[in-house]
C-alpha cells in the first residue's frame, strides 16, 4: 500500500495485516508514517507494505466470523443510517455525516443538521460512558470546522474524557475515557 492509499482510508475501514493474515479496523496514519490498525481490542502499529485493503465480500464474511464468536450482531450500515435506531452500544466509531444518521439524508435547515449530528454524538458518547468503554472514535470530517469544534467543546463537558486528539488528518477525534 502507498501513502496516498493509506490517507485514502476512512477510519473504521477493513485491512488486512499480510503477515500474519490478521483482520483489524484502520484507524490512522502515525507521525512516522505508519498504520494504527485495531486487531481484537488491541492497537498495531505497521508499515504501509504490511497492510491491505480488504474487498466487501471478505469484509462480510469476517463480520460474520466475528458476529459468531461474538454471538452479538453488528449491525448493518443500513441499521447504522436509521435515525431512531442507532444502537451505540454495538458501535465503537460513530460517524456524524449527515447521509450516515438519517434515513432519507435530507433537512430542512443546517442549523437542524447540526443538532441532528451534536445529538447523535452526546448519545454516543453517553453510551460509551456508560458501558466503561476505553477508547471510540468520533468521525466528524474535515469541512470547515463547525462541527469538530462542537464536539470539542462537548468532549470538555465531560469528567470522564481523560483525553482526546484529532486523527485521520483532521477528519476524526478518537477519544480516551477514564473512570474513577
Amino acid at each position: 500500500m502507498t501513502l496516498q492509499e493509506a490517507k485514502s482510508l476512512w477510519v473504521g475501514d477493513i485491512v488486512l495485516l499480510s503477515k500474519s493474515a490478521r483482520k483489524g479496523k484502520f484507524l490512522g496514519i502515525t507521525a512516522q508514517q505508519k498504520l494504527k490498525v485495531e486487531v481484537n481490542g488491541k492497537i498495531i502499529i505497521s508499515s504501509l507494505t504490511n497492510v491491505s485493503v480488504i474487498g466487501t465480500e471478505e469484509v462480510a464474511d469476517w463480520r460474520l466470523e466475528i458476529d459468531q464468536e461474538l454471538k452479538n450482531p453488528i449491525p448493518t450500515e443500513s441499521e447504522k443510517r436509521k435515525k431512531k435506531n442507532i444502537d451505540y452500544s454495538a458501535l465503537n466509531s460513530i460517524d456524524l455525516h449527515l447521509e450516515k444518521l438519517l434515513e432519507n439524508g435530507t433537512l430542512s435547515t443546517l442549523e437542524h443538521a447540526l443538532d441532528v449530528q451534536m445529538k447523535a454524538a452526546k448519545d454516543f458518547i453517553d453510551e460509551n460512558i456508560n458501558r466503561k468503554r476505553f477508547k471510540t472514535t468520533i468521525i466528524h470530517g474535515k469541512g470547515e470546522g463547525i462541527l469538530k469544534n462542537h464536539i470539542v467543546e462537548l468532549l470538555r463537558s465531560y469528567r470522564e474524557v481523560r483525553f482526546f486528539s484529532e486523527i485521520n488528518n483532521g477528519g476524526a477525534t478518537e477519544v480516551l475515557f477514564e473512570y474513577l
